[in-house]
């Protein structure tokens, strides 16, 4: 929720206060001012709260608290309505009818509206999610008995969700994999590594060099080096490999001068040299290969493009990639369903009200938001094998 909303749902929240002072006496200001205290103070905390202890505790908090005043403010100032027509005598004689013509009209305006809005968005419509092939995430589950990590199932034919795995939450650090650096001869902890199709082979990287590993005769090999101004500064986030193992493409940030900058690069493994593919003036977030092999699919600069390997050209797919309005901290993603169809390209994981996913249909042209769920902060996603 934005802060602009915050501050409009507290305003909302004092106004039967303002409404009490109004139709009570001087003497009573007191107890008054006390009572507008109360909001203010709750969100004083809560603001101390996500700065200082825990975002993500205050965020919860909050999205029950402001609810919870919204509704009392409603009521608070229907009661002070009435009280207030009531004293200037709008409930008597001829005026009664008038006033209750006034509350039916307003009535039926709103309701009108309300109906307009749910249907504008397709409140009423039964939505099929058949079509998409179903999905599996890893997230956070919100249990009574308390939070949970967890693998999902999403089945996309009744729009169910299933517990795959559950296990505690414990706030420790992952361990990194040790894999083997063959330049320097030295160990290195490697926090993600990258499988080859066929998952017989497994690819990271140390700074700007990439390595394969292949577990069935336990060998290691070098097969590129990157291009940086500073090894050091040089951070690969993502690898994917070509079927043929001919092709290695990467995204990795690299500082330049002291400004970063995030392309999608290749490696010819053969040769073992490095290039820019894609630069975009924002940052490349993510991208896979398509299943045909033929192109690389790719969100950056809040768009999806497709980079043809073979021409080497780009097409924009879908400009404007950040799919929530409530620009709270959702991941930019590609996965790619076997298709070649259905591009997951957003997903909401900031636990605020809502966890969503959302998917581009390449022969539609259309988007859609697949998932919507308050029981998950949704980690990872993939579709379904």
């Amino acid at each position: 929720m934005q802060l602009l909303e915050i501050l409009l749902c507290i305003a909302l929240a004092f106004s039967p206060v303002v409404g009490y002072v109004i139709i009570s006496d001087n003497k009573k200001w007191g107890k008054s001012f006390l009572l507008a205290l109360a909001p203010f103070g709750v969100a004083i905390l809560l603001l101390f709260a996500a700065m200082f202890v825990d975002f993500h505790s205050a965020a919860f908090i909050l999205q029950i608290l402001i609810p919870l005043i919204l509704i009392a403010a409603v009521i608070g100032i229907v009661v002070w309505g009435f009280t207030l027509l009531y004293e200037k005598g709008f409930f008597k004689g001829k005026r009664l009818i008038g006033t209750l013509l006034v509350f039916a009209i307003m009535i039926m305006a709103i309701g009108c509206t309300a109906f307009y809005k749910l249907q504008s968005k397709g409140f009423f419509e039964k939505v099929d999610y058949s079509k998409y092939p179903d999905i599996e995430f890893s997230g956070t589950y919100y249990a009574k008995g308390g939070n949970k990590r967890v693998t999902v199932h999403w089945e996309s034919s009744n729009n169910t969700f299933t517990n795959t795995s559950e296990k505690d939450i414990k706030y420790e650090p992952d361990e990194p994999r040790k894999m083997l650096d063959t330049v320097s001869g030295k160990e290195i902890d490697v926090s993600e590594i990258f499988y080859n199709a066929d998952e017989t082979a497994i690819y990271y990287s140390n700074y700007n060099r990439i390595f394969r590993y292949t577990p069935a005769d336990n060998s290691y090999e070098l097969i590129g080096t990157a291009s940086a101004e500073d090894d050091s500064e040089y951070y690969i986030n993502k690898i994917c490999v070509s079927d043929d193992e001919t092709k290695a493409y990467y995204i990795a940030t690299d500082y330049i001068k002291q400004d970063a900058h995030n392309n999608l690069y290749c490696i010819d493994i053969s040769t073992g040299k490095s290039s820019v593919i894609i630069h975009e003036d924002g940052w490349v977030r993510d991208f896979e290969i398509s299943p045909d092999g033929k192109s690389i699919i790719y969100n950056g600069n809040n768009r999806i493009g497709q980079y043809d390997i073979a021409s080497r050209t780009t097409t924009v797919l879908l400009e404007g990639t950040t799919a929530d309005t409530r620009d709270n901290g959702g991941d930019k993603i590609i996965r790619i369903s076997e298709d070649g169809r259905y591009i997951m390209y957003y997903v909401d994981t900031v636990p605020i009200m809502w966890s969503q996913i959302f998917v581009y249909d390449t022969q539609t042209g259309t988007t859609e938001k697949v998932i919507k769920t308050n029981k998950y902060s949704i980690h990872d996603v993939a579709w379904e094998k």
